[in-house]
């Protein structure tokens, strides 16, 4: 839009505003009065357009400006139209700074987000490096001896990679099976244990107790499962002369 039909456009917004608004009636609406006022407004306030004039006066007419137009009411004053402007500048100044922490935070939030998986790849490639050295080395010089030397976070990383297999149906249950029985073991390990704190024999007992039971305990459950991704990759990896190994 050209500054000529801006101005225009100003004068017209006015002109129906200030009737709306502060009650001047149309006979008392000086033209000059109008013009000099859009002048004021491009001169003071060249960073509103018409939409936002249009919402200040709107705004004021909700009472969500603390501006009051009353005050003048039936007289058309650029001092008003001064006040009214100053607080909806200051009222979308404060929105504008708000979206645009928001808009910060969200581009924070996203960098961040893309150096944890950028990260987290890395971490995820280190882990295939090292597993695929410990299978050609297992034979050899194996990197583990035994199933609870094995990496609990590997097995889910491997996984995913399709490197190992998920296992499915009996073959799963056969190895959770597994996996509480030696849990229960490595509890009796603590329980009769004459280096471990009396706390920790405490909580072996209601460990093993609640899996006697059959009762369900979170503790034994991140437990046993701990010890069943050890011993998914620890299929992997057991040396030949461990084949027999149970």
């Amino acid at each position: 839009m050209q500054p000529k039909e801006a101005l225009q456009g100003l004068e017209m917004n006015l002109s129906y505003n200030i009737g709306n608004y502060m009650g001047v009636k149309p006979s008392m609406i000086n033209q000059q009065q109008i013009q000099e006022a859009a002048l004021f407004i491009v001169q003071k306030f060249p960073m509103l357009g018409l939409g936002d004039i249009w919402e200040a006066f709107k705004m004021v007419g909700a009472k969500e400006l603390d501006v009051d137009l009353k005050a003048y009411y039936g007289t058309f004053s650029i001092i008003a139209i001064g006040e009214m402007l100053t607080a909806y500048l200051k009222y979308r100044n404060t929105i504008l700074s708000k979206v645009q922490d928001e808009v910060e935070q969200a581009e924070k939030k996203a960098k961040e987000a893309a150096e944890r998986e950028a990260k987290n790849a890395e971490a995820q490639q280190q882990v295939v490096f090292e597993y695929q050295l410990a299978l050609e080395a297992k034979d050899e010089m194996p990197f583990f001896t035994h199933w609870n030397q094995c990496k609990t976070h590997w097995a889910k990383i491997l996984v995913e990679a399709g490197i190992i297999e998920a296992l499915q149906g009996d073959e799963q249950t056969a190895m959770k099976t597994k996996a509480r029985k030696l849990a229960s073991y490595e509890l009796d390990k603590i329980i009769f244990s004459d280096s471990a704190r009396q706390s920790e024999k405490a909580a072996a007992r209601k460990m093993k107790k609640d899996f006697e039971a059959n009762v369900k305990n979170e503790n034994f459950i991140a437990m046993w499962l701990n010890i069943y991704s050890k011993l998914r990759v620890w299929e992997y990896l057991k040396p030949q002369y461990k084949k027999d190994i149970k």
